[in-house]
């Protein structure tokens, strides 16, 4: 079992525009403060390729 310090969950409807700035912004953080940081999209059917996006920045996405 993974030992996280933090877990940010991300809603996600077609957010191809931002949703990789938010994810590299948490990565940021987690690499400056040495800390192990969980990243899950909770996408709600996005049609823009914004879980591909994720998928692609190594971070869980979960279809809901």
């Amino acid at each position: 079992m993974n030992h996280f310090d933090f877990s940010f969950v991300f809603p996600c409807l077609n957010e191809a525009e931002t949703i990789v700035k938010c994810i590299e912004l948490v990565k940021e953080v987690e690499k400056e403060n040495h800390l192990h940081i969980e990243i899950i999209v909770a996408d709600n059917g996005s049609t823009d390729g914004s879980q591909d996006l994720c998928r692609e920045l190594k971070v869980k996405v979960l279809e809901v």
